[in-house]
């Protein structure tokens, strides 16, 4: 492994990870060596165990002065996770937490993953839908059990997979489709089956008040995560009360995706991960946002695994955020006390907008 962290610590995603082991170990050494892991090691498995991976991460939170959290999770997080938790845990979780549901699986889409969790909500909930008509209610039940568990927002992940592009199916269609089985379809037929399901999903998921967070960029081939695809979304009249967040704003094809939230009004431009990738492209892509874009359709966010990595990153979104406005002020784009108010709606009053929450 010493060889693969030698091959990495120009990269931001490691500079974040020691920053925040300084920051909350007490790591004061130039870098991680052969020498120190060690010790290093002992001392965040002592921290974690001590004190247990949740309460670890609400205390680095609050030395990071960040309030709330988006947890992207499967069905049986809230389900069994949250369920098994003693009454003041779950208390001291969901006052922090917004769950963020990965809906991939229910619409025969995304990761190998997401079958597996499909088939586990399926016998959790000792449902066998046979039909159409009754994997929908059975769809409905996952969203409705969700929001009873603390649910605030659905995720789409299946740009990794697939193309971001939904065309319009027939219920007819879908119906014969489905009536068929989903896994003896071909590609171009499972596609379709594939995009009725997410547009019936997004429909049930705005008529119970949740909002959207999709992956959007960063996939193989790049053409599958490009923001226009979701344009039979933003164009669904059905569908125009869904407030859709573009996670990673498409990068590297972020200026579709300002051009979408600039045009459609449910439509959220998403820093998310975008910082930790590279300080240097988040600053460009903050900057040109803030000159196209009003203030309440910007988003922005850590997307990190550990509390160590979360630490690093918050310190560079805010670093992000303070450059490209200071940048601003000394341009004379607009003062000071308007730079602070736009810092405020970016880290607070957005996404409290945008997932329906009292700020």
């Amino acid at each position: 492994i010493a060889r693969l962290v030698d091959a990495c610590r120009n990269m931001r995603t490691y500079v974040a990870l020691r920053v925040g082991m300084r920051e909350v170990h007490g790591f004061k050494e130039d870098d991680i060596t052969e020498a120190n892991w060690e010790s290093l090691d002992r001392r965040i498995t002592d921290t974690y165990r001590r004190q247990g991976e949740r309460a670890w991460q609400r205390e680095v939170m609050r030395r990071c002065g960040v309030r709330r959290q988006v947890q992207i999770c499967q069905f049986p997080y809230i389900a069994e996770h949250w369920a098994s938790l003693p009454p003041a845990e779950r208390a001291a979780q969901a006052s922090i937490l917004r769950p963020s549901l990965v809906v991939d699986g229910y619409c025969y889409t995304g990761l190998a993953q997401n079958k597996d969790f499909r088939e586990w909500t399926l016998k959790h909930l000792n449902a066998s839908p046979r039909t159409l008509k009754e994997h929908e209610g059975f769809c409905e039940t996952v969203l409705d059990r969700f929001i009873a568990g603390g649910g605030r927002s659905v995720k789409l992940l299946c740009a990794y997979v697939r193309t971001l592009r939904f065309d319009p199916v027939s219920e007819s269609t879908a119906t014969r489709l489905f009536g068929e089985g989903p896994d003896k379809l071909t590609p171009d037929s499972l596609k379709a089956l594939q995009d009725y399901l997410v547009v019936r999903v997004l429909e049930m998921a705005q008529e119970r008040n949740l909002s959207l967070i999709v992956h959007t960029g960063y996939s193989i081939p790049l053409d599958w995560g490009y923001p226009e695809h979701l344009l039979p979304i933003l164009q669904n009249r059905r569908l125009n009360r869904l407030k859709l967040a573009m996670a990673h704003v498409g990068w590297p094809n972020y200026e579709a995706a300002i051009v979408l939230a600039r045009t459609y009004r449910n439509c959220y431009f998403d820093m998310s991960w975008n910082p930790l990738l590279s300080p240097t492209s988040a600053h460009r892509i903050l900057s040109e946002a803030i000159d196209f874009l009003p203030r309440n359709k910007i988003l922005i966010g850590t997307d990190t695994g550990s509390a160590e990595s979360f630490c690093g990153t918050a310190r560079m979104v805010r670093s992000t955020l303070q450059k490209a406005l200071s940048d601003k002020v000394a341009d004379g784009q607009f003062s000071v006390a308007e730079a602070c108010r736009y810092a405020e709606h970016i880290l607070w009053r957005n996404p409290n907008e945008f997932f329906n929450e009292s700020p």
